[in-house]
This record gives C-alpha cells, sequence and structure tokens, in this order.
C-alpha cells in the first residue's frame, strides 16, 4: 500500500544534533544482540550522525523479512540527501542465490548491506582479539563463533556490553578488513564481515 504522506524525518530531538544531521537506518536480523550494539552510548558522540534501528519482531529475521522492513520505514517517513539505509544479516544458512537476489533489489532501492559470514558476533569478536590469533577455519559456523565469543567476554571488563566493545572498537575496524580483503565480493567468505564499513560511517 502506498503511502499518500509520509511523516517528517525521525529525528530524536531528545538528542544534541545539529543543523546538517544526517541519518543512519539500519534494520538487522537479530532482535537484541545487534540491536543493542548500534546504539551504544559511544555512537552518539558524533554529533552530525543519528541512527535509527530496526529489529527484528517475532522471530521474522530472514534477509527478504530485514528488507521488507527496511523499505516500509523509508516509505514512512521522509529523508534527504545524506541519509543512509543498511541492512545488518549474517550469511549463516542462507544460500547464495537468495543473497544475490537480495543484494539487487538493495541497489536498485539505494540501500546497503553489512553481511557478515558466518554471523555478526564475528564482528563482536574482533574487538577483542588479532586475526592472526583466531586462525579461525574457513567452515567456522555461527555456533563456533559465538562460543569464542562467550570465553572472550568473561576476560573482557567484566562482560561489560557496552563499555567493552566500544572500548576495543579501533580493534575491530583494523582486523576486519584483513578478512575482508576482495573488495569486488558481494559478500565475505567465511569467516568475514563487511559490518566496519558501517561502523566507519557511524564513527566519520
Amino acid at each position: 500500500m502506498a503511502h499518500s504522506y509520509r511523516k517528517p524525518r525521525p529525528l530524536d530531538r531528545s538528542e544534541t544534533h545539529v543543523r546538517d544531521t544526517n541519518l543512519i537506518i539500519i534494520a538487522t536480523e537479530g532482535e537484541k544482540t545487534e540491536p543493542r550494539y548500534f546504539t551504544m552510548n559511544g555512537f552518539k558522540e558524533n554529533k552530525k550522525i543519528q541512527v535509527q534501528v530496526i529489529p527484528a519482531i517475532d522471530g521474522k529475521s530472514s534477509p527478504s523479512d530485514v528488507l521488507g522492513r527496511l523499505h516500509e520505514y523509508a516509505r514512512e517517513y521522509q529523508f534527504g540527501v545524506g541519509d543512509q539505509f543498511w541492512l545488518v544479516i549474517d550469511k549463516d544458512r542462507w544460500p547464495d542465490e537468495h543473497l544475490y537476489e537480495l543484494i539487487q533489489l538493495c541497489r536498485d532501492q539505494d540501500y546497503q548491506i553489512a553481511l557478515s559470514n558466518p554471523c555478526f558476533e564475528l564482528w563482536l569478536l574482533l574487538h577483542f582479539r588479532k586475526v592472526d590469533e583466531l586462525k579461525l577455519e574457513a567452515n567456522t559456523s555461527c555456533g563456533d563463533t559465538k562460543e569464542f565469543l562467550t570465553a572472550q567476554l568473561k576476560h573482557a571488563d567484566g562482560g561489560n556490553y557496552d563499555a567493552t566493545y566500544f572500548e576495543w572498537i579501533h580493534n575491530a575496524l583494523e582486523e576486519a578488513p584483513k578478512l575482508d580483503n576482495d573488495l569486488e565480493a558481494l559478500f565475505p567468505d567465511c569467516p568475514g564481515t563487511k559490518i566496519h564499513q558501517l561502523v566507519e560511517q557511524l564513527i566519520s
């Protein structure tokens, strides 16, 4: 159903912002982990950026569900030049052909994708460890990655989620490109993540 009227840009007026504040809209596959990460207070230090996160609801987390929620949000509000739309999804169990189709749909809408292979927890793990230290295998599963992360959190600032991750974010920004060295690839080989491309926009 087409919207006959679009709501004003959804800026959070309770946050300090400047006249040329840009919005970064992020639709996530996850309901908790990714939204919690992208709403960390550290990202709010950039007054020229506001982040709006659209999490999964009721387990509807397929790539097409994530795209649908982002598209509906884009149609509901007015947006301007400089506003960005991102999908944060995992390769995990989704077949390549499904993702190729999704990527083409996103290109048609000028949306961007930050995909992790196998899952978002790889990006979190890179906050604490160097790529050379991890020695991850090409068939590393999402379950394996989550186990590595859980073990690491036990030794990281008492597992304080928000403070810990932002404190180590520059390590992740340095390490993730080492796993994403084929810039022509539509999504990274396993293990790999393109979350760094989105985070660079949030803190630039």
